[in-house]
């Protein structure tokens, strides 16, 4: 109750902006139905049932295989000694090489994400779009209380 607390607070200090995502957060807290364990795992087992390779998801789309190295070693090391600093988690690399394959067998122009955390997406996409002068929009909720954004 008390970290509930501290992030009404937290919201409410930021102004006007966040005002919605407080009142998101607020009915989320109190809604009537949660999740039970048995249905997360029904959840869980059917996406372990329907689980595909990148491969086998590139071939049902009718894409060729695109496997490039996006980040560099120095690159990655450097983000891994980042992330040891952090006291955020906001989870891990995703799957940058179907990102980037699906950019580049559609030769997107424009990106729309949803979602950004730590950018890994992001990084995967402006490294496919960047070849045509393309654009990514990226949009993402406020990351409540977390001061160590670097």
């Amino acid at each position: 109750m008390y970290e509930d607390l501290k992030t009404l607070i937290w919201l409410l200090r930021k102004g006007p902006k966040f005002y919605a995502t407080m009142i998101t957060l607020i009915f989320r807290k109190f809604r009537p139905f949660k999740d039970s364990l048995e249905h997360i795992e029904v959840e869980k087992k059917w996406c372990e049932e329907h689980l595909v390779s990148y491969e086998t998801c590139m071939t049902k789309l009718g894409f060729r295989l695109i496997e490039k190295e996006i980040f560099t070693p120095d690159h990655l090391k450097e983000v891994k000694r980042k992330l040891e600093r952090s006291e955020s988690d906001f989870g891990g690399q995703g799957h940058t090489f179907l990102l980037y394959g699906v950019c580049e067998n559609l030769e997107a122009k424009k990106v729309l994400e949803t979602g950004v955390a730590y950018g890994w997406s992001s990084a995967a996409i402006l490294s496919s779009v960047s070849k045509r002068s393309g654009k990514l929009i990226s949009v993402d909720m406020p990351m409540v209380r977390q001061t160590d954004y670097h």
